[in-house]
């Protein structure tokens, strides 16, 4: 889960939050301009840049280029939060109903 990266860096962790702030809540999906990255975040352009690419390659955005525009998905990253939430919401009803059955 992305928050849990020890490896991600603050920045990228960031600007993801960032991205997050710009998503449509169903779509996963943003199209916010670089020089709105760099304004929001404080950071220069390379520095967004890089970590653009930390998040591409640790699999929790995709971008595509239409036109001179990006396109961010956040869909990878929130597929495995909500995967996770899954799992840890079925592992800790799992313990709620055998504590309440024993």
């Amino acid at each position: 889960m992305i928050i849990f990266d020890a490896d991600l860096s603050p920045l990228a962790l960031r600007v993801f939050v960032v991205l997050s702030m710009y998503a449509d809540n169903e779509t996963k999906k943003c199209f916010p301009m670089l020089h709105s990255l760099c304004t929001v975040t404080g950071r220069g352009k390379a520095r967004i840049l890089a970590a653009l690419k930390e998040l591409i390659e640790k699999e929790y955005i995709s971008i595509t280029k239409q036109g001179r525009r990006n396109y961010y998905d956040l869909s990878p990253a929130w597929k495995s939060w909500t995967d996770e939430i899954k799992v840890n919401e079925s592992i800790l009803n799992d313990k709620i109903y055998n504590n309440v059955a024993d």
